[in-house]
């Protein structure tokens, strides 16, 4: 805890002096109106200010009590729900706002006109979601079709850019994209399916416990699960009793195996999870206890979690892309301005 604590003070405190240092020397710009690009900013920086603020105080609460006390504690689940979730959700929907914003003055009807086609299809995928979820589930339905919006508002961009002007000049307006309008799209558009993974696990995840004798199945969220091998095996430093459980489903037939691992040496015991991870989820098997002949088979069902790690990817492309624009690399002589 001292550790952790130490060294973020020490990363924080840094970026704050070298704010403190450099702040004589910032001006106040020009003055922009509240519906304006630089609105937008502002106000995804005190949405993300406020967002981190409650994950450092979550994160760090329970550090600050450890040092400075013999207490413990711990902070779950229900505290980030009732406050990073209401911060998220609206920062979220306004995020494809800012791109579609001009600079120091717009009109909010203007860009709602601009974002009429995402919107319609996005509140058409939200009602779908909320009928096949249930109103029970509002804030994951919330999420997902926030995902939708936010990936739909990223690629209506790049629909807006190429379509604009004589159809003859599609491909030279497609050719002259510049590396930072691809990098908001891509930054913009990680978030969006990242946001739909973590709503679809929270939503639509589901665990199983099955006790099986070789040769038995069930089924479990979509596929049929047939435990087909259940040996003890010797390892390099261990000895593991091992299941093997065959799982069939629409366009998928395959093997997965599981161990419980047992090393002498260190007198420790650790299970190895089998996992299946496709493009539409992820299912863990795990085998328990044995009862008999039979064995405690333990499988989860964690429906797009690989698009949680995919869209940080997305995401973290979309920042190397913008590397690759020379305008933001070089120095703009004084007078000259930058638009992606």
């Amino acid at each position: 805890g001292a550790a952790i604590l130490g060294f973020t003070v020490l990363a924080t405190g840094t970026a704050l002096a070298l704010y403190a240092w450099r702040a004589p020397s910032m001006r106040t710009g020009a003055v922009f109106a509240p519906v304006s690009r630089e609105a937008g900013m502002t106000l995804n920086n005190l949405f993300l200010m406020a967002c981190t603020t409650t994950v450092f105080l979550g994160t760090f609460y329970p550090v600050f009590v450890e040092v400075t006390s013999t207490d413990r504690i711990s902070v779950g689940p229900p505290y980030y729900a009732l406050t990073f979730v209401p911060l998220s959700l609206p920062l979220l929907a306004l995020v494809a706002f800012g791109p579609m914003l001009n600079w120091k003055r717009d009109a909010l009807s203007a860009v709602i006109r601009r974002l009429r086609w995402p919107l319609l299809i996005s509140s058409a995928a939200l009602v779908l979601i909320v009928g096949n979820i249930g109103l029970e589930r509002l804030m994951q339905a919330l999420g997902l079709g926030l995902g939708v919006w936010l990936i739909l508002g990223s690629l209506w961009l790049l629909v807006r850019r190429w379509s604009a002007g004589a159809r003859s000049e599609f491909w030279r307006r497609v050719r002259s994209t510049p590396p930072a309008f691809w990098a908001i799209v891509l930054a913009h558009a990680g978030l969006g399916v990242s946001t739909v993974g973590i709503a679809c696990v929270t939503a639509l995840e589901s665990s199983a416990v099955l006790t099986l004798q070789p040769g038995q199945g069930a089924d479990f969220a979509g596929r049929r699960i047939v435990l087909t091998g259940a040996d003890i095996v010797q390892g390099p430093n261990y000895r593991a009793e091992r299941i093997t459980v065959s799982m069939t489903g629409p366009g998928v037939d395959r093997d997965i195996s599981s161990e419980r691992r047992f090393y002498p040496v260190a007198g420790t015991q650790t299970t190895e999870a089998g996992i299946d991870l496709g493009l539409t989820g992820a299912y863990y098997v795990s085998v328990g206890e044995r009862r008999g002949d039979a064995v405690v088979v333990r499988v989860w069902n964690h429906p797009f979690v690989g698009w949680i790690w995919w869209g940080a990817m997305i995401m973290a492309a979309g920042g190397a892309v913008s590397l690759l624009d020379r305008r933001l690399r070089i120095a703009v002589p004084a007078g000259k301005e930058i638009r992606a």
